[in-house]
């Protein structure tokens, strides 16, 4: 089947479960130069950053001096638990001496927040709602900001989506991959990244709800962000295979188990994650988002 007869076949059967409306066209990628992209070669370091995730992924060969985990637990140490100030830490170390050719993939598995404006709800460790507030320095059009919600955010607050931008996105010079997969509640655009994949015209187009900082948001490195829900909507967390996962870490590991020694674009992973979640009887949409202009037929890379 050809690529263009697929994604049509997809556009028919997932019409009532995308959000696809005229909001999302927009100007071009203005600022970036490198527009192009032909497929990316790791040629450099490999480095992954793992907060809440306790299972191996499906063909990916980290080892312990490329790979930093923060989990909760009781045999975990004090900078080993999921704290703001260690997922930060993380992000630095992600992101540190980043050279061309480097690769690099960060996982969450846990808790965000919404923020939106004038109403306030207390954060409850049982309901995965959060706190809401203010969009203060205007950069989302719907007044919203999104976060992370670190082990000790009840006392030191959310991981912003403004601050995570800033420390893991926007340092990364050009010539570099990141990955990003978020499970996580009202995550669809919490990287803060200006393009949208919309399945059913096959390309990015800037995100209507970050259209007011889509050039300031656009990254010099290839970022590419897999986001288990919309922003609106929340993640699932479910009993599966006798196995307690989230709806969509279980979807991607499935897709990759299932694609194991082939060619997996990032838009075919992010259909068939789609088609198994809605198969499953699961509302939530997993969304990508990307830093810049990108060639969603290169290979999903961990």
């Amino acid at each position: 089947m050809t690529r263009r007869r697929q994604q049509h076949e997809e556009s028919d059967h997932e019409s009532d479960y995308e959000d696809v409306s005229s909001e999302n066209s927009g100007p071009e990628n203005e600022g970036s130069e490198n527009n192009s992209d032909n497929g990316f070669e790791v040629t450099g370091r490999r480095k992954a950053l793992f907060v809440g995730i306790n299972y191996d992924y499906p063909g990916s060969d980290y080892t312990e001096e490329d790979s930093l985990f923060l989990m909760d637990g009781d045999d975990a140490s004090e900078d080993q638990l999921p704290t703001k100030e260690n997922i930060l830490n993380g992000m630095r170390w992600l992101a540190e001496d980043a050279q061309p050719g480097d690769q690099l993939f960060f996982h969450y598995s846990g808790r965000t927040y919404s923020f939106f404006s004038h109403a306030r709800i207390l954060i409850n460790k049982r309901q995965k709602d959060g706190t809401y507030e203010d969009d203060e320095d205007g950069d989302e059009a719907d007044g919203r900001d999104e976060a992370l919600c670190p082990l000790d955010g009840p006392e030191v607050g959310p991981l912003l989506d403004d601050e995570i931008h800033e420390t893991l996105a926007a340092p990364l010079p050009a010539g570099v991959r990141l990955t990003v997969v978020i499970d996580a509640c009202h995550s669809g655009t919490v990287m803060d990244l200006p393009y949208l994949y919309d399945t059913q015209s096959g390309s990015l187009e800037i995100n209507a709800s970050n259209r007011k900082s889509a050039k300031a948001r656009t990254t010099r490195a290839d970022i590419i962000s897999i986001s288990g829900c919309k922003d609106s909507e929340t993640s699932t967390d479910a009993e599966i295979d006798d196995e307690v996962t989230g709806a969509m870490s279980y979807a991607l590991k499935r897709v990759l188990e299932e694609n194991m020694g082939s060619d997996l674009s990032y838009s075919d992973l992010l259909i068939k994650m789609r088609r198994i979640l809605r198969k499953g009887k699961y509302d939530q949409v997993p969304q990508l988002t990307a830093g810049r202009q990108l060639d969603m037929e290169d290979n999903f890379c961990i």
